[in-house]
């Protein structure tokens, strides 16, 4: 379509005042003036996202643990700066504070809820492939079965990390993961005996054999666990050479 094809005469347009062009420019055009300006809001909008878009290389947590801000960078900044990762388009999301407890006397029990309903959905969006944990938070995850069984992960990546096996060798941690019980009967009835399908397999690394983590002051075992959904499971693995080296 020419806009401009049924424009009066030349000399009556030039007759017009300002007020009256544009009237006569909304009479007649403004169907194609609004798609047009629709066509440039949805062009800039899609320029700027695919302009601006991050795709994290890798997405952490740090359940019941804190680390000082040294520790954190050498977790983070040192570990894309290692690889020569950009992380303007492709960062390390790390996120901290957050708890797990079933201690009602704990000083960060109120903060459980709202941790759980963060944890959960990132793990259904695909959004968490690492945690460190405590040993609490590091039951919790291997017994609602979110962690990933590590002898068969290094077993499927043996080629692509030769060495890794080796270096994690006697601080790969069994836990339990609860595949089955009847725990919403026994809430109904108090009088059920409990009853439960359970199996056990490596599901953390004990840092304290990572050299990043023998000299950070911890007092009681950091666990590493991968999540078993993880799309980043090439990057998680990279990620544990790295503590490793």
């Amino acid at each position: 379509m020419k806009l401009w094809s049924s424009l009066p005469e030349s000399k009556i347009w030039k007759e017009l005042s300002l007020t009256g062009k544009i009237r006569y420019l909304w009479d007649y055009y403004k169907l194609p003036f609004a798609a047009a300006l629709i066509l440039i809001y949805f062009t800039g909008f899609f320029l700027i996202r695919f302009l601006t878009h991050q795709e994290p290389v890798l997405y952490a947590a740090m359940v019941n643990v804190a680390v000082s801000p040294e520790l954190e960078y050498d977790l983070t900044g040192r570990y894309m700066y290692d690889r020569l990762i950009d992380e303007d388009n492709n960062p390390l999301m790390l996120y901290k504070n957050l708890y797990l407890t079933d201690n009602p006397t704990s000083e960060v029990f109120t903060y459980t809820q709202a941790s759980q309903m963060k944890i959960l959905g990132t793990i259904e969006a695909q959004e968490l492939d690492i945690v460190f944990m405590d040993k609490e938070a590091f039951d919790a995850f291997a017994q609602n079965g979110f962690l990933y069984d590590l002898d068969l992960l290094l077993e499927e990546s043996k080629e692509e990390h030769p060495d890794l096996r080796q270096k994690t060798a006697g601080h790969l941690i069994r836990n339990m993961e609860i595949r089955e019980d009847n725990a919403k009967e026994i809430a109904l009835d108090p009088s059920v005996e409990y009853q439960s399908v359970t199996a056990e397999f490596e599901m953390g690394i004990d840092l304290s054999s990572s050299p990043l983590f023998q000299d950070s002051g911890f007092t009681e075992s950091v666990y590493l666990g991968v999540l078993r959904n993880t799309p980043r499971k090439e990057q998680a693995l990279d990620y544990i050479e790295y503590l490793y080296q």
